[in-house]
């Protein structure tokens, strides 16, 4: 659905606009007219519009356009014309707008497939400057170290984050300092090496875990990407790199495979608990079959041999290890028998203890059994009763029939 705000002090305009976008949009677009001059851009069924048409027939165009631009941003604007005039269209695609279109030259196709490129336009574009931003905001605030490095692996410029793991105020003082003065020659003489041998290969090195040693004892892990730093000529003149402190995840190490061993534990306790629900499964499968009619059943049961009666067969076989269907056959006279068949929402044993539920209101609702709509309605409000205070609902469905052996 497009919701378009059509812009114009034309009268004509909105039906031709109509008639446009009824042709190859109908039903799929809501539109506002205003005449202006405008302060806001007017809401569409109380949303913000998709699209903007603009009927650029001020005397001023790039000043009319430019107050519609003004309000309307972010949602696009497309501006009409009566006559074609490639200059004027031209600027008024330069100055903001997504498209100019030429009235008498307009077809509902064309109109339709500039609003859908528009739109889409205007929604790539949104996501785009979305991501900028975030992007600049991670940059701005990345908690991990970022260092550029000169040939003898001399800083040239480090981030925040690492001037803070040398207690520099400004970052500026680590330039043309080494990690040999702010590291122990633990730590320090291989990330030589390794920044000797990038520069020397031109192959990088990509997710490193580092242990660094400071003077003051401090200990850490890193995982660290060192590159080759190259300049417009594709000369090596340094390296680069990032590094992520992961030392947290080092000393959870230990606990994790403590609670590796605790989860192995869980688990088989979990096998048994399920072998157990699967046994109870069993068992509530049996009883709910127990339940049921027998596959074959004769009404009357102690009619005489030959003598005329209404005979059942039945076959019952539910989705999974138990289900929500139930079926039973209720006497009501010498001729007439009852057959109740319903379905209780899900499988499982919640539909389960539905079937046993309404298998109890059956039998209390069996004096009524005569009676179709009084028994259907009596069992309703019985189960609407027993689950007026459960939070989850119980849905069944069920079809009730009397059948007559004399009438047939």
């Amino acid at each position: 659905m497009y919701r378009i705000v059509l812009i114009t002090a034309t009268a004509s305009r909105e039906s031709q606009m109509n008639a446009l976008l009824g042709e190859r949009m109908r039903g799929r677009y809501l539109m506002k007219v205003s005449s202006g001059p405008l302060s806001d851009l007017p809401a569409v069924n109380g949303q913000t519009a998709d699209v903007v048409l603009l009927d650029l027939d001020a005397p001023d165009i790039p000043e009319q356009l430019r107050q519609v631009l003004e309000i309307a941003n972010p949602v696009p604007v497309i501006g009409l014309r009566d006559e074609s005039d490639e200059a004027v269209e031209l600027a008024v695609i330069k100055n903001g707008a997504q498209d100019c279109l030429i009235i008498p030259e307009l077809t509902a196709r064309g109109l339709a497939r500039t609003i859908r490129n528009a739109v889409e336009r205007s929604h790539v574009e949104q996501r785009l400057a979305r991501e900028q931003e975030m992007l600049g905001s991670l940059l701005a605030q990345l908690p991990d170290r970022i260092y550029f490095k000169d040939l003898q692996s001399r800083f040239v410029r480090i981030s925040k984050a690492m001037a803070n793991i040398f207690h520099l105020n400004d970052p500026g003082l680590a330039i043309g300092k080494s990690d040999h003065d702010f590291f122990t020659v633990e730590h320090a003489r291989p990330a030589l090496e390794d920044e000797q041998t990038i520069i020397r290969t031109g192959l990088a090195i990509l997710d490193k875990l580092e242990k660094e040693t400071l003077p003051d004892g401090t200990v850490g892990w890193v995982l660290t990407s060192k590159l080759p730093l190259r300049n417009s000529l594709g000369e090596i003149v340094g390296t680069f790199g990032i590094s992520h402190d992961v030392t947290a995840m080092k000393l959870l190490e230990d606990a994790v495979e403590c609670e590796r061993n605790r989860l192995r534990e869980l688990s088989e306790e979990l096998a048994a608990k399920n072998l157990q629900l699967e046994q109870d499964l069993v068992m509530a499968k049996g009883i709910q079959e127990a339940m049921l009619p027998g596959r074959r059943a004769y009404f009357p049961e102690n009619a005489a041999p030959g003598s005329p009666g209404i005979r059942f067969s039945s076959v019952y076989r539910p989705a999974a290890a138990i289900g929500g269907d139930f079926f039973t056959i209720i006497p009501v006279s010498d001729t007439r028998v009852g057959v109740l068949i319903c379905d209780i929402m899900g499988h499982g044993l919640r539909a389960a203890l539905g079937t046993a539920i309404v298998r109890g209101l059956v039998e209390e609702m069996k004096g009524k059994a005569d009676q179709p709509a009084e028994f259907l309605t009596s069992l309703n409000l019985g189960l609407r009763a027993i689950l007026r205070n459960i939070d989850e609902p119980l849905l069944v469905t069920a079809c009730y029939l009397v059948a007559d052996r004399e009438t047939g």
